[in-house]
């Protein structure tokens, strides 16, 4: 919808939707979760961190390049496993490729490509992932 103004001129409403993170979210911290955060210190704030993320597995096999087709429990750069489980995971494997290797960027960058509908690639591995995460 457009509105005239003064001076004779319009303005448009739009209405624009993205990825939202508010402070609270960004800021977060709950002591009956202490365990699942981590602190780090930026410009004099302590902000908390997520220990953990469900990302894609990413493991080289029989000369394949091979990734889970769901995301796994792992443990970000400033905690630590706390143990690990053995777990049948299915993976998609393919011949190591400019594409593979792409998509293997995007998995080290906590982007999660959707790898459901290539049936035809899938294997199942028996593979340990952390059974909690905890911070350093």
């Amino acid at each position: 919808a457009q509105q005239q103004i003064a001076g004779g001129h319009y303005s448009r409403n739009v209405v624009i939707y993205g990825n939202v993170v508010t402070d609270a979210d960004a800021y977060h911290y709950s002591r009956s979760n202490s365990n699942k955060y981590g602190r780090l210190r930026i410009l004099n704030k302590e902000k908390y961190v997520s220990c953990s993320q469900r990302r894609l597995m990413t493991m080289q096999k029989d000369g394949k390049q091979c990734f889970s087709v769901q995301p796994q429990l792992h443990c970000t750069d400033q905690c630590s496993p706390q143990g690990y489980v053995n777990k049948e995971v299915q993976f998609m494997c393919v011949l190591t490729s400019s594409v593979s290797e792409h998509w293997k960027k995007l998995v080290n960058r906590g982007i999660n490509p959707d790898f459901s509908d290539k049936h035809a690639y899938f294997q199942t591995y028996n593979v340990q992932v952390p059974q909690s995460c905890q911070a350093n």
